[in-house]
């Protein structure tokens, strides 16, 4: 006979192998044009797995973590989705310059059901370089 402990705990690494909510936006590494006011607003849009957490949601939260100390300021949580439908949501939160951690989190019942993060998403300068081979900034390839 078959030792129904490591059937429990082989049904427990599998679910927690699925996350419960992704987020699809921003990727880690985006960056954020900043206005005059060194503000900027991200776009957050993800989904969730309704049999993970338990059914529909109550609303989704996110908010803005620096990566170091006094390079950013931590924003409130804000409200991303009241009541979302079809298992995806979509919000946008303002944030100040700096590398941040987006922190998103699932709410249900009024207990936290999950969370998820994107480890590094910054606020600041956004350029564009066009132009011929030197445009890459490789060596050899046409720089003086």
């Amino acid at each position: 006979m078959r030792n129904p402990s490591i059937t429990i705990i082989l049904l427990l690494i599998a679910f927690s192998s699925f996350s419960q909510i992704t987020i699809d936006l921003p990727l880690s590494r985006s960056v954020f044009q900043r206005d005059n006011k060194n503000t900027s607003t991200i776009y957050v849009s993800g989904n969730y797995n309704e049999a993970l957490v338990g059914g529909i949601p109550q609303k989704i939260e996110a908010r803005l973590v620096p990566i170091k100390q006094g390079e950013g300021i931590t924003t409130d949580w804000i409200l991303i989705t009241d009541k979302p439908e079809n298992g995806t949501f979509v919000g946008s939160l303002t944030g100040t310059g700096g590398w941040y951690q987006l922190q998103v989190r699932v709410w249900r019942n009024g207990g936290l059901v999950a969370q998820s993060s994107v480890d590094k998403v910054g606020i600041g300068e956004v350029f564009l370089i066009a132009g011929q081979s030197n445009a890459e900034g490789k060596r050899g390839f046409g720089e003086k």
